[in-house]
Order: C-alpha cells, then structure tokens, then sequence
C-alpha cells in the first residue's frame, strides 16, 4: 500500500493487482455501483465485455455491475 501512487490511494481500493496485461484496482464490490477499475495496457487487454465498461478517465476503465 505504501507504493501506491497517490491517486490510486485515494480510491481506498481493497487491493491492487499488477499483471502483464495492466492494473487492476479493485474497490469495495458495489461500494459506488460496479466492481473497480482496470488500466490494460491496450483496450484488447480486458478480458471482459466492452458494454460492462465506462472510461471516466483517459485509459482508466470502470467496471459496471453487469
């Protein structure tokens, strides 16, 4: 946790994965309406459906309960 850059701090996340396909920060299962958000390093790199997805920031990905 002490590594965690300041933003991703700031989203109090339960944890945070880094995998060869990106970041995955993981949230309190529907603490604000989804699961948490993923930084693939390419959009191929998800892993889920495109429709379970909203991108609130350039390169970071919400993850809607769907």
């Amino acid at each position: 946790m002490s590594e965690w850059p300041l933003v991703i701090a700031s989203l109090d996340p339960e944890f945070v994965t880094v995998i060869e396909s990106g970041v995955d920060i993981q949230i309190k299962p529907f603490f604000d309406g989804g699961w948490g958000y993923v930084i693939p390093r390419t959009k191929s790199d998800f892993g889920m459906r495109a429709q379970c997805m909203s991108e609130p920031y350039p390169g970071v990905f919400w993850h809607d309960p769907c």
